[in-house]
């Protein structure tokens, strides 16, 4: 559409108008325009108004399933471009986020066993999948709680931009969890454990990367500090894990 010579943008009148906004119709200057092509481009106001600057989970744009696939699949193979480019949000929505990623591992997990239990001993009654969903739940949870605080006392140590930011951060960057779906499905299948092994460990790295990635760039840490910051959590999980293995063989010893 062709725009005439007179026109001004309606965000600033003094300015000429060179573009429409592809959402509210408005005339605007290049300055109002944020990326993308020039057919689709929207204004800063609807931008705004719809949240296209922030991660696509917290956008007004789209299904819900829409958004959580965009969102899952930038922060999994496309991390750098989706942290840089997203303005941290609301840490509400972000862990509402992080629930559906682990209802949905803890929902694989006890299906899986409920599944192989009922191939052993005959069908599992329902009440007795509970207790099951429950630990995941709460394994997950303890997981990620850990990972976050030790990642946010590494980031408030070098230099971070706040608690809230490591929340919002830390919730998207646990989207690998998703992949202990996978080792919940292939460990009844793996007769050595060697499968499961790997996928827990890919799993645990991809995580670390994340973790760096948002030291990065939602706290502006520099490349040797996010490094540090990312490897804390894990850092702290194996003294954990280490802990509770000695407290474990001090208490078997004679």
């Amino acid at each position: 559409m062709e725009i005439a010579t007179e026109a001004r943008c309606a965000a600033h009148p003094d300015t000429a108008a060179d573009a429409i906004c592809a959402r509210c119709g408005d005339l605007v200057c290049g300055a109002c325009l944020g990326p993308g092509d020039a057919d689709t481009r929207v204004c800063a106001a609807c931008r705004e108004r719809l949240g296209l600057d922030r991660i696509a989970w917290e956008q007004a744009v789209g299904g819900w399933a829409s958004r959580w696939w965009r969102t899952t699949r930038g922060v999994l193979f496309a991390s750098v471009p989706t942290f840089s480019a997203a303005t941290p949000g609301s840490p509400g929505r972000a862990l509402g986020y992080l629930a559906t990623v682990m209802l949905t591992v803890a929902l694989v997990a006890t299906l899986m066993n409920v599944l192989t239990f009922s191939s052993r001993v005959g069908l599992v009654a329902l009440p007795a999948a509970l207790p099951i969903f429950a630990f995941v739940l709460v394994a997950q949870a303890a997981h990620v709680l850990t990972r976050t605080l030790a990642f946010h006392a590494a980031v408030h140590v070098l230099g971070g931009r706040g608690l809230l930011r490591s929340v919002w951060g830390s919730a998207y960057a646990h989207a690998p969890l998703l992949f202990y779906a996978l080792v919940s499905v292939f460990a009844p299948l793996s007769s050595n454990g060697v499968v499961v092994a790997v996928l827990v460990l890919c799993t645990e790295l991809w995580l670390f990367g994340e973790l760096l990635i948002v030291a990065q760039h939602v706290h502006g840490l520099s490349g040797g500090r996010a490094l540090l910051a990312g490897a804390a959590p894990w850092l702290v999980l194996v003294a954990l894990a280490s802990a509770s293995c000695l407290s474990g063989l001090a208490l078997a010893a004679p």
